[in-house]
């Protein structure tokens, strides 16, 4: 969800809208001054009536302001976020509240100059202030349970789609996983071409075990290195150089032993040559 920013509102709209309900409003207070006077003539009550009722047109003021605003940011095409009820509820209905409790008690205190002692124009209006105070902290209260209400199902939004996102993802295979499948389909072997050079008769006669004769004949007659030879065989390079070792030690076995027998038959009488 993109961040919300205040200059985004489309304020030319909202400030005709309030205009309307501004008119609106003060017609109505000035019925309810009107209806009060004329039911409560006489009443030494009648001013605490008067500084009840504009509690309550606050209250009501503030609640449609705020709706004006929403209405407003919904006609936009967006919907509600936690800043954007945090940053209405500072600008707008904390900022009307505070400014209708100054306007009465200014009206109030001209109003009661030279009819009431001022202890008892004091107590009125001073009600009247903590009156006003309790409804800014209840519009605080209640804008932050919205607000705090958006940022959860904005986390479950989120949520939602990031889930979506992962079932469109194929599953990616495990390294365990990824070695089977290379078990089950051998990649191909590259060749390794003609021999460089002709060792048969040596090692085939050499009583070499199978993994000896490959170690030597890669090496000698193909030429690979011994990591080459490692890869393609599937072990270290240290067992190559095992496997080689002891080839190699067979192979000067074998010749030992065939040059003791050449030298043995040429003592043998006979054996010379004439």
């Amino acid at each position: 969800m993109s961040l919300f920013r205040w200059e985004d509102i489309d304020h030319r709209l909202v400030s005709l809208k309030q205009m309307n309900l501004a008119e609106e409003m003060r017609h109505q207070i000035r019925a309810d001054k009107w209806r009060i006077q004329f039911e409560s003539h006489g009443d030494l009550n009648r001013e605490s009536l008067v500084l009840k009722m504009e509690q309550d047109r606050a209250d009501e003021w503030a609640r449609r302001a705020y709706e004006i605003y929403c209405e407003v940011w919904h006609t936009q095409g967006h919907a509600k976020s936690a800043d954007f009820v945090r940053a209405v509820g500072a600008r707008v209905v904390t900022r009307l509240v505070r400014a209708r409790t100054e306007k009465v008690s200014r009206e109030f205190t001209r109003f009661a100059r030279g009819r009431f002692p001022f202890v008892l124009r004091d107590a009125k209006l001073n009600g009247f202030r903590l009156n006003m105070l309790r409804l800014e902290s209840r519009w605080r209260r209640r804008l932050e349970i919205e607000a705090k209400e958006c940022e959860h199902a904005e986390r479950r939004e989120r949520l939602a789609s990031t889930r979506v996102s992962q079932s469109a993802i194929p599953p990616t295979e495990t390294p365990q996983e990824h070695t089977l499948s290379e078990k089950r389909s051998p990649q191909k072997k590259p060749s390794l071409g003609p021999k460089k050079q002709d060792l048969s008769q040596y090692l085939d006669s050499a009583k070499l075990t199978q993994r000896q004769h490959d170690c030597m004949s890669l090496h000698f007659e193909y030429g690979l290195r011994l990591t080459e030879i490692a890869n393609r065989l599937g072990i270290d390079r240290k067992t190559v150089e095992e496997h080689l070792a002891l080839a190699n030690a067979k192979l000067e076995k074998q010749t030992a032993r065939g040059r003791h027998e050449k030298n043995f038959a040429k003592k043998k009488p006979g054996g010379l040559d004439m």
